[in-house]
C-alpha cells in the first residue's frame, strides 16, 4: 500500500529533507536481528549497497547501530512492529500507526498478514531535518515481497517516489 500523507506545520519542507540526504550521501539500512528472515534482510540491504551509485549504504542492526548513526544519519529501516525495535520507538512519530493486529495508515487499518507500508524519506524523529524511511508490515513475508530485487527502483529495491512523505 502506497499513500501520501498530509503534510502538518511542524515538519520541515519535503525539498529540505530531501536536500539533507543527498547533502550526507549516505543512508544506513536497520534490519531486525532478531528475525527468523534475517538472512532475506541481510541479502536484500547487501543487494541495495551493491547497486547504489549515488549514496554510500552502511548496513546495521536494530540492536547494534551506534547512536551517532541512529540520530544523524538518514535512516532506512525494515521490519516488523514486533522484530524491529527502532519501529517501535518511532512508528508512533510517523503517519503508520501500529494497532492491535496490524498498522492504520491514512484512516484505514491493514491487519492482513501480507499487508505492508513503505513511509519515504519523512523527517526523522529525533532529528526532523534528516530523511527516515520505514518499511514495515504484518509479517516478514510482506516485507520482503515488497522488497524485490535490489537492483530495481533507483538501486534502492523500493522507489524514491515523488518526494512526497508517501
Amino acid at each position: 500500500t502506497q499513500a501520501q500523507s498530509s503534510a502538518t506545520s511542524n515538519l520541515p519542507h519535503k525539498d529540505s529533507v530531501k536536500n539533507s540526504l543527498w547533502k550526507s550521501g549516505s543512508v544506513a539500512i536497520i534490519y531486525p536481528e532478531e528475525s527468523e528472515f534475517l538472512n532475506e534482510y541481510l541479502a536484500w540491504a547487501e543487494g541495495v549497497k551493491q547497486n547504489s551509485r549515488y549514496l554510500t549504504i552502511s548496513i546495521f542492526g536494530d540492536k547494534s547501530v551506534p547512536d551517532s548513526i541512529l540520530n544523524d544519519s538518514p535512516l532506512l529501516i525494515v521490519g516488523t512492529q514486533e522484530n524491529n525495535q527502532l519501529l517501535e520507538k518511532w512508528l508512533p512519530s510517523t503517519p503508520i500507526s501500529p494497532t492491535r493486529n496490524g498498522f492504520m495508515f491514512q484512516g484505514m487499518e491493514y491487519e492482513e498478514e501480507n499487508q505492508s507500508v513503505f513511509l519515504s524519506w519523512y523527517p526523522h524523529p529525533a532529528n526532523p531535518s534528516i530523511p527516515m524511511s520505514i518499511l514495515t508490515g504484518n509479517s516478514d513475508q510482506a516485507i520482503i515481497a515488497m522488497m524485490g530485487p535490489s537492483s530495481r527502483r533507483n538501486g534502492m529495491g523500493i522507489g524514491f517516489g515523488n518526494w512526497d512523505y508517501q
